[in-house]
């Protein structure tokens, strides 16, 4: 099931078919200065979308190096023996709730939020404040960030885990994963970079 949250939406999408699709845009424009322009916009639309989404999270932005983040008091997460493979997350000290996950190169590439660690506090990341059931979380990110579409899909699709639903949408280079356990509860919140891959 694919909801779209905003009217923006269409605008987004029309720029990335203009991205993927240039010739039929082209004809229907007067020069490529227009497809250019248009282009342009939505990559500087989506790319604001992603860097609000980041910041929304942690201070520990995308690209970050563990230790670029020296200040920001890291702490590793020793759990099921990580540390082992070198795959532990990591929290810093203005961020306490929010994992930080690094890739190979040694920068941030995931960040996740479990909202039992929360409780019943306000979750500030993608602005879903204290929304905890499915519909009312997907209409506050979808207020924080204008012009996103998610898919939502149920139990038996999204091979979560048992019980467990999830919403995602794509922002340009970035992802969201919102997982929903038993009766529409929200249980995690993922961002994560898009690798290509």
């Amino acid at each position: 099931m694919t909801l779209t949250l905003s009217p923006r939406s269409t605008l987004l999408a029309a720029g990335l078919m203009f991205t993927l699709c240039p010739a039929a845009h082209a004809s229907t424009t007067q020069g490529t200065a227009p497809l250019l322009r248009d282009t342009q916009s939505a990559i500087d639309v989506q790319t604001a979308l992603i860097a609000k989404a980041d910041r929304s999270f942690s201070e520990l932005v995308f690209g970050m190096t563990r230790e670029a983040a020296a200040d920001l008091q890291l702490r590793e997460i020793i759990e099921q023996d990580c540390d082992v493979n070198g795959q532990c997350d990591w929290l810093i000290a203005s961020a306490p709730h929010v994992r930080h996950a690094f890739d190979e190169n040694g920068t941030v590439d995931r960040k996740t939020i479990i909202i039992d660690d929360y409780g019943n506090g306000a979750v500030r990341a993608l602005g879903i404040g204290n929304a905890r059931l499915k519909e009312d979380v997907v209409d506050a990110v979808a207020a924080y960030l204008p012009g996103i579409a998610f898919t939502c899909r149920s139990v038996e699709e999204a091979g979560e885990g048992e019980g467990r639903s999830s919403c995602g949408a794509t922002l340009g280079g970035a992802n969201i994963k919102l997982i929903f356990a038993d009766s529409d509860v929200l249980a995690e919140v993922h961002l994560y970079r898009d690798t290509g891959i």
